[in-house]
Order: C-alpha cells, then sequence, then structure tokens
C-alpha cells in the first residue's frame, strides 16, 4: 500500500527541485523583460532628442542666432514640436519629460555662443553613461551635433561606456546629459 501511493505523489525533493526550477527562470524572465524595457526607453529618449532637436532647426532655419540662454520650450510648443508622451502642462506651463521621467531643457545660445542645447536631466548612472555614449558618432558631422556633455564633462569622441559610467557619478537620478548643436 505504502509503495502505490508514492508512485502516485511526488516526493518533497522533487517539489523543491520543481519550485526552485520555476523560481530561477522566472528570475530570467524579468530580467530580459526589465533589459528590454530599459532599451526601449533609451531609444525613445533618443528619439525625442532628436525630434527636438530637428524642430529646432526648422524654427531657426537661416539664422544662428538661438537667443541667450533663452528657454525654447515655449516656441517648441507653440510651433506644435513637442511629442504629446513628452508634453507636460503643469500650473499653466508646459515642460518636456523623457521617457525616464527627468524634465528636458531646451536652451537657445547658452553661454552667449551661437548654438542650443538639449539636456536630459534627472538620469540614473546606467542611462546616463548609455545616452551619453550613443552620439558621439555623429559629433562633428553633418548633423550639427558639436558637442556631448556629461554632468558638464565635455565627452570625446574616443570615450568609451566604462569612461562615460565615470562621469555618471551624480547619484541615482541626478544626473545630465546635454547635446549642444551648432
Amino acid at each position: 500500500m505504502t509503495r502505490d501511493r508514492r508512485q502516485m505523489g511526488f516526493t518533497l525533493t522533487e517539489m523543491l527541485i520543481v519550485v526552485v526550477i520555476v523560481a530561477v527562470a522566472l528570475v530570467w524572465v524579468l530580467g530580459i523583460g526589465k533589459r528590454a524595457q530599459g532599451a526601449m526607453r533609451q531609444n525613445e529618449a533618443l528619439t525625442l532628442q532628436a525630434e527636438l532637436a530637428q524642430a529646432v532647426g526648422r524654427m531657426f532655419a537661416g539664422s544662428r542666432n538661438y537667443g541667450t540662454d533663452e528657454d525654447l520650450v515655449p516656441m517648441l510648443d507653440n510651433f506644435g514640436a513637442i511629442p504629446g508622451s513628452a508634453r507636460i502642462v503643469r500650473g499653466g506651463s508646459v515642460s518636456i519629460e523623457h521617457p525616464f521621467r527627468g524634465i528636458v531643457a531646451v536652451v537657445g545660445g547658452p553661454g552667449g555662443r551661437t548654438s542650443y542645447l538639449i539636456s536630459f536631466q534627472s538620469l540614473d548612472p546606467d542611462v546616463c553613461a548609455a545616452l551619453g555614449t550613443k552620439l558621439l558618432d555623429e559629433v562633428g558631422s553633418r548633423t550639427g551635433l558639436w558637442r556631448i556633455q556629461i554632468n558638464q564633462q565635455t565627452v570625446a569622441p574616443a570615450t568609451g561606456r566604462g569612461a562615460a559610467a565615470g562621469m555618471c557619478n551624480g547619484g541615482e537620478r541626478s544626473n545630465r546629459v546635454d547635446w549642444e548643436y551648432h
């Protein structure tokens, strides 16, 4: 009688093995999902950055004067150039928010230069390093991208992800990446 019952059920050891296998599989699947979501947000952030750069370029076509330290967000809003998913209205004023839920500043003529700056603020260190190095190949190209800065340190074209991660030392949600266009 004992033999028949044992053949019909599972032992405690077999059940524990199944639970461990399911737990490991679940952790693995969640890790992949989280990485995929992070990559998707990075692509959304870079798309937003490119859309804003193109919009500023269209607004000031033929002019090299973007104002001096002027907030271009209201102009972008009037131009209808802020994507709906990034456009935030608080207290009657419009701001831009990147996919990692931080503020995006768009400033014309920073420091009196004839350029404009797109700045993603409140970034985690990993996101900061990824975004800060993603467009390095485009610096100095026909895109007009003149300089990339991480926490106000210029990123050299040969800077690797590890070196950029060292620049993203502002702590959780306190890093900033700036793209400056001429």
